[in-house]
């Protein structure tokens, strides 16, 4: 039964100071939530780890700038390295890090319903997504292209796959098929090459809850859950150095869905074991 108090309800004093007495014995279990949790005994000293992934509820994630700020380094050290900076080198990697922060966010985003609700409902999901990617791609690409038939009619042939997987959230696998290097540039760059990792962020949108649902029945546990989610970021790493030829272009394996797929469960692995709602909004001055 779950169990909600608020100042307009009566009894609510009286209600207020056995939970807090409740969230005081378990400090690392009821950080910053006020609710009571169907199944756990009071008495029993429980770890948050071997809770059921559906025992919390009634929680609400909160904002948090700082991962905000991390996304916009990621962009900036990007940038750095297209810019060919001397000490940014390595920027490219940037791009690992948002993976790794937007799968956190969307499995926290996920996990949140799940326990507040016991579902996932993936058609709400999907139109959420929807409504947020696609306005924006296509104001972007028609920009784009409008530009292209004004100032540079030649290239729009060239560039026709480009467009075409941009809009299906393919790009990433048309550039592996077409063998489009992202290291080594042959004439003008695609004014559209870097929706290679949008596309990757879509496929995830469409297949992660989808698993995580999945994943969710099979292992209700957190630390089960986590182990599996964990099996399979060890698996896309794997496949990453097994696919990666020394010598070699390493374009397919930095496009490649399968092994990206790693630095998207990464962030997941922590939305389950540390989620937003958990988290403390003070940080220490130590």
């Amino acid at each position: 039964m779950i169990l909600l108090y608020s100042e307009s309800n009566s009894g609510a004093k009286e209600l207020a100071k056995e939970s807090l007495k409740i969230i005081s014995s378990f400090p690392e279990l009821f950080f910053g939530l006020s609710i009571s949790i169907n199944g756990v005994d009071p008495d029993k000293k429980t770890s948050y780890e071997s809770i059921p992934l559906n025992t919390f509820l009634v929680k609400t994630k909160r904002y948090m700038p700082g991962l905000d700020g991390l996304r916009a380094l990621s962009v900036l050290a990007v940038i750095a390295y297209h810019l060919n900076i001397p000490w940014a080198s390595g920027g490219f990697l940037g791009v690992g890090i948002f993976f790794t922060l937007s799968g956190y966010l969307i499995t926290d985003q996920l996990m949140m319903e799940w326990q507040n609700t016991g579902k996932i409902n993936l058609k709400n999901f999907w139109i959420r997504k929807i409504r947020r990617l696609m306005p924006t791609l296509f104001f972007m690409l028609a920009i784009i292209y409008l530009w292209l038939i004004f100032l540079e009619p030649s290239r729009i042939e060239a560039l026709q796959g480009d467009f075409v997987s941009a809009l299906l959230y393919t790009n990433n696998w048309w550039k592996i098929f077409h063998n489009v290097s992202y290291f080594e540039s042959f004439g003008p760059q695609s004014p559209i090459g870097h929706l290679w990792s949008l596309a990757i962020e879509a496929q995830f949108y469409l297949l992660w809850p989808v698993i995580l649902i999945m994943g969710l029945r099979f292992a209700p546990k957190r630390r089960n859950l986590v182990l599996l989610i964990t099996v399979g970021a060890v698996a896309s790493a794997l496949a990453m150095g097994l696919i990666y030829e020394p010598g070699t272009d390493p374009s397919r394996v930095y496009y490649g869905t399968d092994t990206r797929a790693f630095a998207l469960l990464i962030g997941a692995i922590f939305a389950i074991g540390y989620p937003s709602c958990k988290l403390s909004e003070q940080i220490s001055a130590k």
